[in-house]
């Protein structure tokens, strides 16, 4: 029981005195209780039905995705508790004010990203590698390490990377550097580099002595591996900017060609961070472009 003072004006003290009189109860406090059961059993499930059918009457007709019809019914819910007094903005306390300044901020641009969060192994590993790499060839990060860098917690043992076609002299030089800083193939010596990569089989490299975490590099061998290369956005990290195929293509390729749990969830943490700043059409028309690349051409 929770008592707590309460100015209210004589027209509500006479729906009080009204309820009381009514339904037989024993005090002002009774009278209260009884009126606030009401609109929550009646009133506030009546509310939501309403709002909830409007929202299968829009969805019917429109060809929004699972995900954005879970963000819509988050703000409806969202809405009607505002509406009610019974939703309040998280405030940071003194005590947890430093830690919401510095978890995983993000900020925007046309073509690039600003993460400001504390930088893990995996990051570090992969700068190494790709400062190593920028060095000889352009390239691009695609799949899972995409998501982990934008703050999705999952596990990935490897980074996949595209690159251009490569002269096989820089192949040779590359080879050389990654060795003497510390890395090596684990699936190819100097000399298959360049026949493992014409073949489109895709080359591993891990720290010497390891196999995880590790590198895996391809040649770009499709329109679509070509459109990640021509089309990469920045993501900045602390110390270091990392090039990633475009948000809208990540998303497309897991939800119409992968589609498992994984990359699903993986779709939904791009659509979660992005949000706004993500092309609804171009992901619609990369879709249809994957559908036809990999399945109807077959």
């Amino acid at each position: 029981m929770v008592k707590i003072k309460v100015d209210i004006s004589k027209e509500t003290d006479s729906i009080i005195e009204k309820v009381k009189a009514k339904y037989h109860l024993h005090s002002r406090s009774q009278a209260i209780n009884f009126m606030a059961k009401e609109y929550h059993e009646k009133i506030l499930p009546a509310d939501q039905t309403q709002l909830l059918q409007q929202l299968d009457t829009i969805l019917e007709k429109s060809t929004l995705t699972e995900e954005d019809a879970l963000v819509i019914g988050e703000k409806i819910k969202k809405g009607i508790a505002q509406r009610h007094g019974l939703y309040k903005e998280d405030v940071p306390t003194l005590k947890n004010k430093r830690n919401v300044q510095t978890t995983n901020r993000m900020k925007f641009a046309k073509k690039s990203i600003m993460v400001d969060r504390e930088l893990s192994a995996l990051d570090t590993f992969a700068i190494e590698f790709l400062k190593i790499l920028s060095k000889y060839t352009s390239y691009v990060v695609v799949s899972g390490y995409v998501v982990i860098l934008l703050g999705r917690a999952r596990m990935s043992e490897d980074i996949d990377v595209i690159i251009p076609k490569v002269a096989p002299e820089s192949l040779a030089q590359l080879y050389d550097d990654l060795l003497s800083n510390g890395f090596e193939s684990i699936n190819a010596t100097k000399e298959e580099l360049v026949s493992l990569f014409a073949e489109h089989i895709p080359v591993r490299f891990a720290k010497q002595g390891t196999m995880i975490p590790n590198v895996e590099v391809k040649q770009a061998r499709n329109p679509f591996d070509d459109l990640a290369l021509n089309e990469a956005i920045t993501v900045k990290i602390p110390g270091a900017s990392i090039r990633i195929s475009p948000l809208e293509q990540q998303i497309a390729f897991k939800e119409a060609v992968l589609k498992s749990p994984k990359d699903l969830e993986d779709a939904a943490h791009l659509r979660n961070v992005a949000n706004v700043h993500l092309n609804e059409a171009r992901i619609r028309q990369l879709k249809e472009q994957l559908h036809e690349f990999f399945y109807r051409r077959k």
